[in-house]
């Protein structure tokens, strides 16, 4: 089933000229590792409480079909998003709690039942 849902995706994807969405939905069939980007600002819980995670790295310019969809990205081309990529150990992460910004390294792991989950945890150990 995979295989034929990924044809007649890229089929009529290419019929369409979406090349790049075509790479992104093959990746997802394909169980390829995807690379993650959390926006700045994205709430996460820490110790039970919400805070705000920011990163260092640029925001990836949006799709045109995100664009034509949601409109432009406000981040996009800023250096604050936090980007996990495939084969990343760790990711600089800054947290906002309680009006306190805190920076830390987070460790990454890629979790080989689910290509695209990764899970990070705190210098403490303590999952994000």
């Amino acid at each position: 089933m995979k295989k034929v849902s990924a044809a007649v995706i890229i089929g009529v994807s290419l019929l369409g000229g979406c090349g790049k969405e075509v790479e992104k939905v093959g990746a997802i069939l394909s169980d390829e590792s995807m690379t993650l980007v959390f926006s700045p600002g994205y709430e996460v819980a820490i110790d039970g409480q919400p805070a705000q995670v920011f990163g260092n790295d640029a925001c990836p310019k949006q799709d045109r079909a995100m664009n034509i969809l949601f409109g432009q990205s406000p981040d996009e081309g800023s250096s604050t998003c936090l980007v996990v990529t495939p084969k990343a150990k760790t990711v600089r992460a800054r947290l906002m709690i309680d009006r306190r910004l805190t920076d830390e390294v987070w460790t990454v792991e890629h979790l080989e039942h689910k290509p695209y989950g990764v899970a990070l945890r705190r210098p403490d150990g303590n999952p994000v």
